[in-house]
Formats: C-alpha cells, sequence, structure tokens
C-alpha cells in the first residue's frame, strides 16, 4: 500500500467506489466518506481504513434497509487520487437525468467540487444540446466555494463574492468542452453516465465516471471504466 501512495504525487484525495453507488438503478449520495488534502502517508491510510468503513455506517444501513437491499451485498473499493488544484468543478450528464433526453446537464461551481456533489450550493446549470450548441444556462447563486491554498488551512470554505455569484462559471467553450468528453465516456462505456469533471485553468480533468438512472434502453450493460 505505502510502495503504491509512492507512485501518486501527494496531496491525495481518497474516495468511495462501491458497488452500489456504481449501479444504474442507486445511487448514494454523500453517503460514503470522501477526504480531501491528505499529504502524508499515515494520513492517507487512516483515511482508506476511514473510506472503507463508511459503508457499514448506520446512514447507509437506514438507506439500503429503506430501499431493500442486502447490506452484504455492497462491495465497497476505495480510490486514492492525486488531488487536483481545481479552478471550477463539478458534474456533468450525458443524459438529462430527469427526462432521459440526450442532452448533455452540466452543473458548476468555483474551486473544488465538493460543494456541487454535497449539494451546499446553488451551482450554476448548462444544458448542451448534442450539436454543441448551449440549449439553456441557470446562473445559480454560489454562495460559497472550496479552493485550495497555500496557507496551513490548504483546504478551505469560503464566500464567493458578488461577481463570481452573478457571473457564469463556465464559458460557452468550456461546458462545450465538458460536454464532448461526457459524451465520448457514454460511447465507451455504453450507458449514460454522470461524471465528476475539474478544470485548471484551461485544462479538464475526469475525476469519476459511473452510471446514471435515466429512461434508457434495459439491454444497456455498463462497461468498466479503466483508471
Amino acid at each position: 500500500m505505502t510502495e503504491a501512495l509512492g507512485k501518486l504525487k501527494p496531496a491525495w484525495v481518497v474516495r468511495s467506489s462501491s458497488t452500489a453507488e456504481d449501479s444504474k438503478s442507486l445511487a448514494f449520495p454523500g453517503l460514503f466518506t470522501t477526504l480531501l488534502d491528505l499529504t502524508d502517508v499515515r494520513s492517507a491510510l487512516d483515511a482508506i481504513e476511514q473510506v472503507a468503513g463508511s459503508v457499514n455506517s448506520s446512514t447507509v444501513r437506514n438507506y439500503v434497509a429503506y430501499h431493500d437491499i442486502a447490506a452484504d451485498e455492497i462491495q465497497m473499493a476505495v480510490l486514492v487520487q492525486t488531488m487536483v488544484p481545481a479552478t471550477a468543478a463539478g458534474v456533468s450528464f450525458s443524459r438529462d437525468p430527469i427526462t432521459g433526453a440526450p442532452d448533455v446537464v452540466i452543473e458548476a461551481n468555483y474551486g473544488l467540487g465538493e460543494t456541487v456533489v454535497d449539494g451546499s450550493v446553488t451551482p450554476d446549470s448548462v444544458t448542451v444540446k448534442a450539436d454543441g450548441s448551449i440549449a439553456e444556462r441557470r446562473t445559480g447563486s454560489k454562495r460559497v466555494k472550496v479552493i485550495t491554498t497555500t496557507l496551513d488551512a490548504r483546504v478551505r470554505r469560503i464566500e464567493t463574492s458578488p461577481l463570481e455569484r452573478s457571473d457564469d462559471v463556465l464559458s460557452d467553450l468550456a461546458a462545450q468542452k465538458i460536454a464532448q468528453a461526457t459524451r465520448d465516456i457514454e460511447q465507451y462505456l455504453e450507458v449514460a453516465v454522470d461524471v465528476e469533471w475539474a478544470f485548471v485553468g484551461d485544462d479538464l480533468h475526469i475525476l469519476q465516471a459511473r452510471p446514471i438512472t435515466v429512461s434508457a434502453p434495459a439491454d444497456q450493460t455498463p462497461r468498466s471504466l479503466s483508471p
């Protein structure tokens, strides 16, 4: 384990990837632990144990019981990634997650994607049609953002400025770049996907992809996305 960590540049992110949350029929929104900005091996090893153990939390047990899932059917993998010092981040859906329409729906905020994933802000929303045109924009309030700094508290949650709240996080070009990458992943996996992405300046990074529940043909069987 220590040898494997040594092959990744710190700081690290430790996150979950369970068989349940990666299914097409059910999501586990924010129920499993993700830990950011781990800079030493001991902290990373402790984080791996904590993330793996989150599958047995009371919140998860209540959730699986409500959905009539046997707890022992859930298998947990733990991912360790080099943390991306994102200037903007969020999620994208290769199909509209409500209607199943073939439009890419993007949600975005400044900084790291934590605020979008955990639902603590109203993010910007951009819908990109199959021909690449912008179908709809909604500017969210985005009252806070999570950023990386060079100070002792390397990851900080701070308020956004009035200008940031009124402005769009993504340009049309950035939204189109995310949309194309999201469609490429859907084509490769052969299933509609929910993608976590981040920009560092103009460079787009794909952090995670998983199937989403949409109105899709029943015979779609997801392939695995190699790390």
